[in-house]
Parts: C-alpha cells; structure tokens; sequence
C-alpha cells in the first residue's frame, strides 16, 4: 500500500525546511462511527509523512486530555482527514463529467416535470416537442405527434413510471442521485470528521467549548482550516496558541446547523 504524502495547505515557506517523519497507521478498535469515516483512506494506506512540528503539537494536545483514541489512530484520522478534504477541493475542476454528476438531481427534476406533463395531461396534442444535441451534427427536434407520444411512453417504460406510481417511482429515483452539491463537498468532510469526533469525545471533556476547541486544533494540525477564510496561519509554536486561535463561534456551526450542501 502506498506511502500517504503530507499535504501543505498553509504558507510553505513554513514548513519548507520541516522535518518529516513516517508513522504507521492504525485504524484497530477504533469506535464504529469513526472507522466508517476513515475506512476509503485506510484501505490505501498503512503509513503516512507528518511533519515533526505538527505530531509534536498532536502529541502536547493529547496530553492535555485522556481520550480513549491513541496517537497512532489520531494520526489515521488526521490524515484520513486531509486527504479526503484535499480530494474533494480537487474534484470539481474542469471536469464535465463530474458536473453533469453534480446536477444530476437537478435534472432528472427537470424530467420528472416533463413527465408529469405527460401522463397528466388531458390533451397529448400539447406535448412539449424533445430535442437532441450532439456536439458533431446540431440539434435535432421532434415535433410530430405520433412519434413524441411513442417517445414518451417508452422513457415512462425505461423507468417504470405510470400515472398511478408517478410520485413514488420519482421520489424512488431521485433518491438515488447524488444528494451533496460537489462545490460543498470539502465542507461536508468537515462537517462529518466534526460531528463523528464530537460524539466521541464530548463526555471527556467537562464544557463543550473545549471539546470543540480540541477538535479545531487537531484539524488545524492537519492543515485543514475551520474558518474558510484562513489560508496562512493555521498553526503556532505551541499548543496553548493554537488552542487559542481557534474561532469556537464559526466551528460550532459544523455541528449545530444544517448548511447548505445538499441539493434540495
């Protein structure tokens, strides 16, 4: 399995000359719902770089409080963390495919529309004409009655979909189309590791502050920001400051609200 490579999402200059150390992964007696995020990182990857600055300021943060989650798993997770939210800010660039996957939802809403049309309608002499597009010879459209009411049918066929199943068979369907809004996605890895170690670890803690303060230190370690408008210094020579930068108002969102990453 390969080698995961430290990603620098703060200022370079800052970590230039670092030193980087390798540590073994482990992703053994981890809680459930922490495997679940981890796993798609894990299955590729046994050993990670880390900078000696940031497993230093991992190893002071866990000092100051006694979890039940080693070193060792904490590294899997911060890695597992940044790679998947390295992964995701990387996904939507200049890629249609991943677009049209993305508006997947939003399209086949824009079908059910038409298809309700249809199958409602009191009159099929009122069909919309269809149109198809091909990059090499134009647009072709069918206008004739006869043969847009056969191309009606067989789509309502192709998906099962008759009048007296219409709402169930297209709720059925969009269930199964990608529900994040790809642009969000890196947003919804945070909100995830967020939540998943929240739940893990807030009985530790004696005020949900510091539990929150935690986490945002450990993502900050990892190089991943809690504030989307941090792009340089996301770590400090010691925990304490680190600590201390840690926005609590804006992190306390990834838990408390449900933003606006999915389509609706």
């Amino acid at each position: 399995m390969a080698l995961y490579k430290w990603k620098n999402f703060a200022d370079d200059s800052q970590y230039s000359t670092s030193a980087i150390e390798e540590c073994e992964l482990s992703f053994q007696d981890l809680l459930p719902e922490i495997s679940s995020v981890v796993k798609p990182f894990f299955a590729h990857h046994q050993k990670a770089e880390i900078p000696t600055k940031n497993k230093k300021l991992l190893v002071d943060l866990l000092a100051l409080n006694i979890l039940d989650i080693s070193l060792q798993q904490f590294i899997t997770i911060g890695c597992a963390l940044q790679s998947q939210w390295n992964s995701a800010l990387t996904m939507y660039e200049d890629d249609d495919l991943v677009r049209d996957f993305d508006l997947e939802k939003e399209n086949y809403k824009s079908l059910f529309d038409v298809l309700e049309k249809f199958l409602f309608a009191e009159n099929y002499r009122d069909l919309h004409s269809l149109s198809f597009k091909s990059s090499f010879s134009g647009t072709t459209t069918v206008n004739n009655f006869f043969v847009l009411r056969d191309l009606y049918e067989a789509i309502c066929l192709g998906y099962d979909i008759k009048k007296e199943n219409f709402e169930e068979r297209k709720a059925e369907i969009l269930s199964m189309t990608n529900q994040v809004r790809l642009p969000k996605l890196g947003e919804k890895i945070k909100i995830d590791y967020a939540r998943t170690l929240y739940n893990a670890i807030e009985s530790k803690f004696d005020k949900g502050a510091d539990t929150l303060r935690f986490i945002g230190a450990f993502f900050h370690i990892f190089q991943v920001p809690t504030n989307n408008s941090q792009t340089l210094e996301l770590l400090y020579d010691n925990i304490s400051d680190t600590l201390e930068s840690i926005d609590i108002k804006n992190f306390r969102h990834y838990l408390t609200h449900r933003p606006s990453i999915f389509h609706v």
